[in-house]
């Protein structure tokens, strides 16, 4: 088959197999001579003449290209030249100027929100949150059984009170393992459970951790009291003798901060209760067991920590005598925290080296997207906001995400609009530039806000750090106006070890809280549950809707 095709002056006929006749000259194919700087063609008839020395061309025939001659003799001219070489400078400063304005545009914008900045914190205390065995203590179970209700309160970070293995003389703050389940919260299985759970359903748990101490009944102390290499150091000793302690330093609950150890014959440190020996974070091996446990639990998958009692980490190790607050006061009759000036107790030099390696940690197992892991630290400096502050990351190395806020938490004294204001800008005020705010109300070391300031003002309260700028933080039950309970301890199951250094209403300062289950409320005293639930809480506020 062939297709003809009829012009007026030419004729192209395509055959299969047959090359294309336009791209073939009639008589041959343009001809060159390098004679007097000419080139000639071979069809005059079809030519086209071009002014001055230009040449003479045949007229290319119908879908041919320009010849590579013609091409050469236009593109070095500078009328096409000049152009071509403006446009192309124009092109490679625009690329230029839209890669700069691209790198401006992300370096000047915020960056995208990590999971810890866009949701509330809500803190559990396990023991008297959720039943899960009718035993009258809470427990791990009873934590995953509700955790549907915190995606219905839309909130996607938990913060869990300790659950260590402990002999509970300060509410599981002494910590007879730092890599052991308690018992009575349940088994390292149901932490592993509750743990999927909760990724499953897009929430991240934050632990309790507290480096400053352990237990008296932690191997660690056991063996430091024998003199066994390599604990001897592990904790802070001192000669001394029952009577006579080292020196004047007092102890968060009240009197001396020294107990004497008849095993060993030395006085060692506590700064909390006596049962809560501090740990000497100046010997190294100290510093690697607690980075070994910090491991341990990131290794497990948890979200982020958050740091107990950070200032205490470290004491000078020369033990001097601490400034009195009234120089006049009898030294024997200084016995509280209030009545001494901490210069060698508290916030030490040291302690940000120990939490910046801590959060290079951290760091280490951030690096898969979406598993960033937080780090918060816990600091009542009360009016020294300035060592507050210190606990952020700074341009050069990176330590807490933020430091806990507990201001918020004296808006009961003096309750008014111009309070709230106060306080809210004293930590703006003072917060380095461009880091993250934060906001606690409520904790399990102060009275319940709604018995502080009235259960009128809890919504207007919550509605004011849910819409302040930054990250808040609750305590369970706070969002619906819990209530401080009065503790019958001829019935309570809770620890009592410390009742004898604060009122029996609030030991350690912490308002027992109602369960959520209400049927706890009724459990006889051989199964009363770890904190009785208040009589003003009703308890289907608790149920998802």
């Amino acid at each position: 088959m062939s297709l003809n095709r009829h012009s007026r002056d030419n004729s192209l006929e395509l055959k299969e197999g047959v090359d294309n006749a336009a791209f073939e000259e009639d008589g041959g194919r343009i001809s060159s001579e390098n004679t007097d700087g000419q080139v000639m063609a071979d069809c005059p008839s079809s030519g086209v003449n071009l002014d001055g020395d230009e040449r003479s061309y045949t007229q290319i025939k119908p879908y041919a290209g320009m010849p590579k001659e013609v091409l050469l003799l236009y593109s070095g001219q500078s009328r096409y030249r000049l152009p071509r070489e403006i446009l192309f400078w124009l092109i490679i400063a625009c690329m230029l100027a839209l890669i700069a304005l691209t790198i401006t545009v992300i370096a000047l914008s915020p960056r995208c929100l990590s999971w810890w900045q866009s949701t509330p914190v809500y803190q559990i205390y396990p023991r008297s949150f959720k039943d899960s065995n009718n035993d009258g203590i809470g427990d791990l179970k009873g934590i995953r059984e509700k955790l549907d209700h915190f995606n219905y309160l839309n909130i996607k970070a938990i913060w869990i009170s300790p659950f260590y293995k402990s002999p509970m003389k300060d509410f599981g703050y002494d910590v007879e393992d730092f890599r052991d389940i308690d018992p009575i919260f349940g088994t390292m299985a149901d932490f592993d459970d509750l743990l999927a759970a909760m990724h499953d359903k897009g929430l991240r748990l934050i632990m309790d951790f507290i480096p400053n101490h352990s237990s008296d009944k932690h191997v660690w102390f056991q063996k430091s009291r024998m003199r066994e290499d390599p604990y001897t150091d592990y904790y802070i000793w001192a000669n001394c003798t029952d009577a006579k302690p080292p020196n004047n330093w007092v102890s968060v609950f009240g009197n001396s901060s020294w107990e004497y150890d008849p095993v060993r014959d030395q006085c060692y440190l506590h700064q909390f209760l006596k049962e809560q020996p501090d740990l000497n974070f100046r010997n190294p091996d100290v510093l690697r067991e607690m980075t070994d446990v910090i491991r341990f639990w990131l290794d497990k998958g948890v979200d982020g920590f958050r740091m107990d009692a950070v200032k205490h980490m470290l004491e000078a190790p020369h033990l001097r005598n601490e400034p009195q607050v009234d120089p006049l006061q009898p030294p024997e009759e200084v016995n509280t925290e209030f009545e001494l000036y901490h210069d060698y107790t508290y916030t030490q030099v040291g302690l940000h080296d120990i939490l910046r390696a801590w959060r290079a940690e951290l760091d280490k197992y951030s690096r898969e997207p979406g598993r960033y892991r937080f780090m918060v630290t816990e600091s009542y400096d009360y009016e020294e906001i300035g060592k507050t502050m210190m606990y952020y990351s700074n341009d050069f190395v990176r330590e807490s995400d933020f430091p806990f806020n507990f201001y918020l938490l004296d808006l009961p004294q003096g309750l008014s609009g111009h309070r709230a204001q106060e306080l809210v800008s004293l930590w703006m005020t003072n917060m380095p530039q461009g880091k993250w705010p934060n906001w606690v109300v409520g904790n399990h070391d102060k009275p319940r806000m709604a018995s502080s300031v009235g259960k009128d003002y809890i919504s207007a309260i919550n509605m004011m750090i849910l819409t302040l700028p930054g990250t808040p933080t609750t305590y369970y039950g706070e969002e619906i106006g819990m209530e401080n309970v009065h503790i019958d301890i001829r019935t309570s199951r809770i620890p009592l070890g410390n009742l004898t250094l604060m009122p029996p209403e609030t030991p350690r300062g912490r308002p027992c809280s109602g369960t959520v289950d209400s049927t706890q409320a009724l459990v006889a005293t051989r199964r009363a549950p770890g904190c009785p639930l208040a009589p003003t809480t009703p308890p289907s506020m608790w149920r998802p809707r």
